[in-house]
């Protein structure tokens, strides 16, 4: 795991920090950070479930038939039959069909609204039941609710979006039992989630590849878009002595030394 454990003997000092995607190589701990309520944070956008209406059964069997074509896709590509999932090139064909990338954090959300338990996934009922709650019944419907995702992916100080980077670091491991990322996956992942207008976020990309080095646990990853969404562009607002992790500690002094023109 990488080394990201805390200082002992420090406290955070309330106003140094607010309270509080896509390679498959295989590489936590939290503390003082709540995490919020996933049934709070990933309510309908628009519309609610028609489950319970006259064209309930129309709309669950159209779903149906969506998923068995993506399913299907995966299964042509080899993958396992027997898995009642969409997967692989499952996915990749998903975002084809609704004109995004596969690099494209929307992905990501769209599988955070389908609540999505598994890495790299999606099962027969988060696909049908997701969608329904999202008031989406055909995948014209679900391409309409992009642009409000993207709306949500541009305010990374909201609840709801740092609930949804939290899901991030979970689907996007090699499988259930790993608890960390890959370094290489966490530093892509980063440069797609963390805040863009930041003038570190390349900085921050090239330590975590070229300088840490380390897989990347659920602590760190938390505490990075804290860091990112608090700390000020020539980072004089960094306490030392505050409870962040010791990777942080090792960043502020690269960034230092790099303006300094130190090796």
């Amino acid at each position: 795991m990488g080394n990201s454990q805390k200082k002992e003997k420090r406290s955070k000092p309330s106003d140094s920090k607010p309270s509080t995607s896509t390679s498959r190589s295989t590489t936590s701990s939290s503390h003082h950070t709540s995490k919020p309520s996933s049934t709070s944070s990933r309510q309908p956008d628009s519309g609610s479930s028609h489950s319970g209406s006259s064209g309930g059964k129309a709309q669950h069997k159209a779903l149906t038939q969506l998923f068995e074509k993506y399913k299907q896709i995966g299964v042509e590509a080899g993958a396992a039959d027997d898995e009642d999932v969409m997967q692989g090139e499952a996915l990749v064909a998903l975002c084809t069909d609704l004109d995004i990338n596969v690099e494209d954090p929307v992905i990501l959300m769209i599988a955070y609204k389908l609540n999505a338990s598994a890495p790299y996934q999606i099962s027969r009922s988060e696909f049908i039941e997701g969608l329904q709650q999202l008031g989406c019944d055909s995948l014209p419907a679900l391409k309409g609710q992009i642009p409000n995702f993207r709306n949500q992916l541009s305010n990374p100080k909201s609840a709801n979006y740092k609930a949804f980077y939290s899901f991030a670091f979970d689907f996007s491991r090699s499988d259930r039992q790993t608890k960390v990322l890959n370094n290489e996956v966490a530093a892509e992942l980063w440069r797609m989630l963390l805040p863009q207008s930041s003038p570190h976020l390349e900085t921050w990309h090239t330590f975590i590849v070229d300088k840490y080095k380390k897989a990347v646990n659920k602590d760190l990853w938390v505490q990075t878009i804290d860091f990112f969404n608090c700390i000020n562009d020539d980072i004089s607002n960094y306490d030392v002595d505050g409870a962040w992790p010791v990777c942080l500690d090792e960043f502020v002094d690269y960034c230092k030394k790099g303006k300094e023109g130190q090796p």
